[in-house]
């Protein structure tokens, strides 16, 4: 585990909520030390082994720049390429930022920090950053899987 990750988790408490269940599956949120109305993780259990997998990969993390620059786009091109920055602003600036992808957690943001992410899935999707003190929200619409993205949040 990274020590970052293991500095939160020494930090705060993960809070799991059922929210619908079935004889097949139930449905749970996670919440980071308590219910509210933001969760960093919606996912379902099955009691019953699935027989069929399918691809609902959404977005990856790109942890070095230099494999975009390796990488050769073109018309055969599987992903977008997303940009993502917070500014150093006085506002707030003590305050971490949860980053969202169709209310999937994506990164903790810090001021002056920067991420690369592959997206994998057209259409539109909701993107939104959450702090104790403020809240975000954009669209992004995505009319192809290949190119390049840039929206940031401040």
């Amino acid at each position: 585990m990274e020590p970052e990750m293991e500095s939160f988790l020494k930090k705060h408490k993960m809070v799991y909520q059922i929210i619908n269940v079935t004889n097949d599956y139930y449905v749970y949120n996670g919440y980071i030390d308590k219910i509210s109305r933001d969760f960093i993780q919606s996912d379902t259990m099955w009691l019953h082994e699935k027989t069929s997998i399918t691809n609902n990969l959404l977005f990856q993390s790109i942890a070095n720049g230099q494999t975009l620059r390796k990488a050769h786009f073109g018309d055969t091109s599987k992903y977008a390429v997303v940009y993502v920055y917070r500014t150093g602003k006085v506002t707030n600036s003590m305050g971490e930022y949860f980053l969202y992808f169709d209310n999937e957690p994506m990164c903790v943001m810090k001021n002056k920090s920067g991420y690369m992410f592959k997206l994998f899935k057209e259409g539109n999707h909701v993107n939104h950053s959450d702090c104790s003190m403020a809240s975000k929200r954009i669209i992004l619409g995505i009319a192809k899987i290949r190119g390049m993205i840039l929206f940031y949040f401040y």
